[in-house]
């Protein structure tokens, strides 16, 4: 599963590789989505609030908070079916001549 979907935002790899503006599907999954940084990210929050909870910023609060309070609040901070990185497609989707829709908004 992991070579065809994205284990983050569950985005399949055919939305990324037929993208004219992003690097591809492995770009994704090893930079914009890796698992090891949600992996690091979750360790280094708990162990901070473990250790020095006074040190936590709001955000890592929060973060500290959605993890302590079980799998069925992760959604809150998982990008699920949602990556940004594909966002500026749907905006440019060029028309049959050539021009981008947000260029015929303009005129």
């Amino acid at each position: 599963e992991v070579t065809i979907m994205c284990v983050i935002c569950r985005k399949g790899h055919h939305a990324f590789d037929q993208s004219r503006n992003h690097k591809g599907f492995i770009h994704h999954i090893t930079v914009e989505h890796s698992i090891w940084a949600y992996v690091y990210l979750k360790y280094h929050i708990l162990a901070k609030a473990n250790y020095s909870p006074e040190t936590l910023s709001n955000v890592e609060l929060f973060v500290a908070k959605v993890l302590l309070e079980g799998d069925s609040k992760l959604w809150r901070i998982i990008p699920l079916h949602e990556t940004m990185h594909l966002k500026d497609d749907s905006k440019n989707k060029s028309n049959d001549d050539g021009s981008s829709s947000s260029d015929e908004e303009e005129e």
